[in-house]
C-alpha cells in the first residue's frame, strides 16, 4: 500500500485527533490560568502531503516516519508567554527532541515570523491507556508556539511568498522585527511610538502592495492588548 493510499484511510484517524489534541491542549492551558490568543489545529490534505512527497522523494518509507501531518498551533499575546506554555506541553507531553526545535535561537533578527517553538510529540502513557486516547497510541502530531506578533509577521512572509516575485526589503524586517521585540515582552514601553512606527511600516508595505490587513489586525490588537495591561 503507498503512503498516498495509507492516509486516505486513515485520515478520519488524524482528524480525530487533530480534535482530540486541540480540546486537550486548551484544557491544559486553562488549568495553568494562562492566557493564549488561540490554539487551532489542522491536517494535512491530500494534495499537501502529495506535494510534500513530491518535494522530498524517497526521504519517507512510510506514513509514521511524516511528523507533521496533524499539527497544533498556540498564539499567545507576548513572547515571555511563549516559554511557559512551552513548559506545560513538555510536561504532559512525550517530546520527540530529534524532531524538535526551538527556532527563537538561531535567527537573525530580521527572521522574527519565524521564531517559534517547534515539538513533535505523541501522548505519554498515562494517556494511552485510556479509551478515549487509546486509538492514537504511537501517533505524533506537531505543535507549534509563537507570540501573536511573530505570527501576524509570518503571515504576511508567507502571503507574500505566493503573491510577489520580491521579498520584503531587508531593512523593513529588520525594522519591524526590534519594533515587535520591545513590543513582545509583558512591560509595554511606549505604546505610541509604535503605533507610530507601525504606521510607517504598513505604509511602506502599500507603497509595493504587499500589505497583509488581516495581519494588522492581528498586531493592533496585540498592541491595545498590552497597552492595557501596561496601564
Amino acid at each position: 500500500m503507498s503512503i498516498i493510499d495509507e492516509y486516505h484511510q486513515r485520515r478520519p484517524t488524524f482528524l480525530a485527533l487533530a480534535d482530540k489534541a486541540e480540546r486537550l491542549i486548551k484544557e491544559l492551558i486553562g488549568a495553568e490560568n494562562a492566557r493564549v490568543h488561540s490554539v487551532t489545529t489542522r491536517v494535512k490534505s491530500v494534495e499537501s502531503l502529495e506535494d510534500k512527497l513530491v518535494r522530498e522523494p524517497g526521504k519517507y518509507d512510510c506514513l509514521e516516519r511524516i511528523t507533521d501531518i496533524c499539527g497544533a498551533r498556540i498564539i499567545t499575546y507576548f513572547e515571555d508567554d511563549v516559554d511557559s506554555v512551552a513548559s506545560v506541553i513538555e510536561r504532559e507531553f512525550l517530546i520527540d527532541r530529534a524532531n524538535s526545535t526551538d527556532k527563537r535561537a538561531a535567527l537573525d533578527v530580521d527572521r522574527f515570523g519565524y521564531a517559534s517553538v517547534h515539538y513533535v510529540v505523541h501522548l505519554d502513557q498515562r494517556r494511552e491507556i485510556l479509551s478515549e486516547y487509546a486509538r492514537f497510541a504511537g501517533m505524533s502530531f506537531e505543535v507549534q508556539i509563537r507570540s501573536i506578533l511573530q505570527h501576524a509577521w509570518a503571515e504576511i512572509e508567507h502571503d507574500l511568498q505566493y503573491k510577489s516575485k520580491e521579498s520584503i526589503p531587508r531593512e523593513l524586517r529588520r525594522r519591524f522585527a526590534r519594533l515587535c521585540q520591545v513590543c513582545s515582552k509583558s512591560q509595554m514601553l511606549n505604546f505610541a511610538a509604535f503605533e507610530m512606527h507601525l504606521m510607517i511600516i504598513e505604509a511602506a508595505l502599500k507603497r509595493r502592495s504587499r500589505f497583509n490587513q488581516r495581519s494588522s489586525l492581528l498586531i493592533r490588537s496585540h498592541l491595545h492588548c498590552s497597552w492595557r495591561r501596561a496601564r
